[in-house]
């Protein structure tokens, strides 16, 4: 019998497996969500952070790898939209395993120029300012310097992904759904729809009310549309392979 769907979901900078951990009773019976645990966070609080992309793309395709015979699709979430999008492309071109959908939310194309300049390297009020203003951290937490000193360290290593990220090589072929928050300043229509050229199949641009963490203020219509899309590749069909 052919296993379900796996959905792997990767958080935003500084986020847990947890954000996902209620999302399943929103999709479709078919699909198996397997939330992804980054290094310095949740069940892996005691792991150093990593702040390079070889590493952590190289353990996400362990994971992946260790399931043969699975379909799969993989969403991320701002930050872990780079991840989804370099998991996928080498499962394609380096393993001949095609997605069947890839979700890319709350992060602009690779290629597009940033809004604001790096902040990995900013001191820390300054670095504290700009998680402050992207909408995600309690102003308890942000407020609270012992638990900061926690999270700083996993946050500074996330966004130098970011910062340091160049795209080389090729797209991916599976379709692609980009999503968005109409008031997410630093992540416009454009620079979303931009991810048309990351791959050679089907483009979706979807947007939700709020800035950048709609999926706190529109997570009913976010899970309803993510959803909808899965519904119809939810069943049994045979995995697919790159020709």
């Amino acid at each position: 019998m052919v296993s379900p769907l796996t959905l792997y979901c990767l958080p935003y900078a500084g986020g847990s497996a947890r954000v996902f951990a209620d999302w399943a009773d929103s999709l479709p019976a078919g699909v198996t969500i397997e939330a992804l645990e980054l290094p310095g966070r949740g069940l892996r609080f005691h792991e150093d952070p990593v702040d390079r992309l070889e590493p952590l793309v190289a353990e996400l395709l362990g994971a992946v790898l260790s399931r043969p015979g699975q379909r799969f699709a993989v969403l991320g979430y701002s930050y872990g939209s780079l991840l989804a999008f370099e998991l996928c492309r080498r499962l394609e071109h380096y393993y001949g395993l095609v997605a069947e959908h890839l979700f890319v939310a709350a992060m602009r194309a690779p290629g597009v120029p940033r809004v604001e300049p790096p902040v990995s390297a900013l001191p820390d009020d300054r670095f504290r300012d700009h998680i402050r203003s992207l909408g995600g951290t309690p102003p308890e937490v942000l407020a609270h310097d012992a638990l900061m000193e926690i999270l700083l360290p996993v946050l500074r290593a996330d966004f130098t992904v970011v910062d340091d990220y160049s795209y080389r090589g090729l797209p991916v072929s599976c379709p692609v759904t980009a999503f968005g928050g109409f008031d997410d300043v630093g992540v416009t229509p454009d620079a979303l729809t931009a991810w048309t050229g990351c791959t050679t199949g089907p483009f979706a641009l979807q947007m939700f009310p709020g800035g950048h963490f709609f999926l706190r203020t529109a997570r009913d219509e976010l899970l309803s549309r993510l959803a909808g899309t899965l519904a119809p590749i939810a069943g049994p069909t045979p995995l697919r392979r790159r020709a």
